[in-house]
C-alpha cells in the first residue's frame, strides 16, 4: 500500500493547523508517513506548531513559499513531493482515523485512478444563516452517498480540493505545474476561486478517471468569520471571476467557440438572478440575500472575462487546446 504525502498549505491559521496535525497523529497507518507544511508567509505561530508535532511526525517537514495564494503554495508542495501520490489537506480539516489508509488502499486498486476524494463533512463554528448552510457546497462540502462512484460527466467537477488525493504523474502529465489558470486565494482576504476545479479538468483530460470513495471522511471547521451572507456573497463572486475560465477548460477549442459558450452562460446567470426577484421581494432576508448571492456569481463572471483577456497568446492557445473534449 503506499501512502500519499499530506500537503497542508497554510496563511496565518497556527490554532487551526495544530488540529489538523493532531489528527494526523492518530491515524490507523501509523505516524510514519510524509507531511509537508507549506507555509505561505505567515507571521504567527505556524512555525512553532509544525516544531511541536515534528516528534510526534517523523515525516513532517516544514518549507515556505513565498508567492503569494494557495494555488502556488499547492504547486511548491507538489514539485517537493517524492510520492507516488499526494493528497491535498486544507489547515481546517479534520481527517477521520482511518483516512491515510483509506486513501492508500483505494489508490492501491485504480489504476487508472488520477484523483479521487470522499466525504466532507462541514462542522460549523457557529450556527450559520439558513442561506449558508443551505449552501454548503461553497466551503467544499461532499457527499456523494454510500456508494464508491467513477465520476463522469459534470459531475466530476464536484470534487474539492479539500481533500483531493492526486497521483503526480497525473498533475505533471496535465502540465498544471507548467502552466494554470485559474490563480485561486491569496492572503486571508482572497475569495478567488476555480483552482480546484481546474486540477480536476486537468487531470482528465490527460486521460485518468476521476472517483469518489466514501469511505474517505474528514470535517471540514468553518470559522465563525466565515458564517455570514456577505461571504458567501464574495465566495460566489470567486467563483464567478473564474467562470469564464473554466469555461474555456471544458470544450471550447477556438476563441470564437469560447466566447459563444459564455454569451450562452451570461445569459443562463442573468436568468437566474431575474429569477431570485420575487424572492427578494417576498421572501424577506433569505429571497434577497439569495439573490444578492446570485449578482454576485454574474458580477464576477463579468469581470472574469477582463482575465481571458489578459491572457498572453501562447497562454490562450494552451487553454483551449486544453479543453475536454
Amino acid at each position: 500500500m503506499s501512502l500519499p504525502t499530506i500537503i497542508i498549505c497554510t496563511y496565518n491559521n497556527a490554532e487551526s493547523l495544530a488540529r489538523t496535525l493532531e489528527c494526523l497523529t492518530r491515524q490507523t497507518a501509523g505516524t510514519d508517513f510524509p507531511v509537508l507544511v507549506v507555509d505561505n508567509n505567515s507571521t504567527d505561530d505556524t512555525a512553532r506548531v509544525v516544531a511541536d508535532f515534528s516528534p510526534r511526525l517523523p515525516g513532517l517537514r516544514h518549507v515556505m513559499e513565498t508567492e503569494q495564494g494557495q494555488v502556488h503554495a499547492r504547486r511548491r508542495g507538489v514539485a517537493e513531493t517524492r510520492t507516488e501520490w499526494l493528497a491535498f489537506v486544507d489547515d481546517d480539516n479534520s481527517l477521520a482515523p482511518d483516512w491515510l489508509e483509506e486513501a492508500g488502499n483505494f489508490a492501491s486498486r485504480h489504476a487508472q485512478c488520477g484523483a479521487f476524494a470522499g466525504k466532507n463533512l462541514i462542522i460549523w463554528e457557529v450556527e450559520p444563516p439558513a442561506l449558508v448552510r443551505d449552501c454548503a457546497y461553497a466551503y467544499a462540502a461532499l457527499d456523494l452517498g454510500g456508494e464508491e462512484l467513477l465520476l463522469e460527466g459534470e459531475t466530476r467537477w464536484v470534487l474539492r480540493g479539500a481533500g483531493l488525493v492526486c497521483r503526480k504523474k497525473a498533475l505533471l502529465d496535465a502540465g498544471w505545474l507548467d502552466w494554470i489558470v485559474c490563480t485561486g486565494r491569496k492572503g486571508s482576504g482572497g475569495t478567488s476561486s476555480g483552482d480546484d476545479t481546474e486540477i480536476v479538468m486537468r487531470i482528465a483530460r490527460a486521460g485518468y478517471e476521476l472517483f469518489y470513495t466514501p469511505g474517505l471522511k474528514l470535517e471540514h471547521h468553518i470559522a465563525a468569520k466565515r458564517l455570514n451572507v456577505d461571504y458567501l456573497c464574495r465566495l460566489h463572486h470567486g467563483f464567478g471571476v473564474a467562470d469564464p475560465l473554466l469555461i474555456g477548460l471544458k470544450t471550447p477549442q477556438s476563441l470564437l467557440q469560447w466566447r459563444v459558450a459564455m454569451g450562452v452562460r451570461l445569459i443562463r446567470l442573468f436568468v437566474t438572478v431575474l429569477r431570485q426577484l420575487p424572492g427578494a421581494v417576498r421572501g424577506g432576508d433569505y429571497g434577497r440575500a439569495k439573490c444578492k448571492m446570485w449578482w454576485a456569481f454574474f458580477r464576477g463572471a463579468v469581470e472574469g472575462l477582463a482575465d481571458v483577456k489578459a491572457l498572453e497568446p501562447a497562454m490562450k492557445r494552451r487553454w483551449l487546446q486544453a479543453g475536454i473534449r
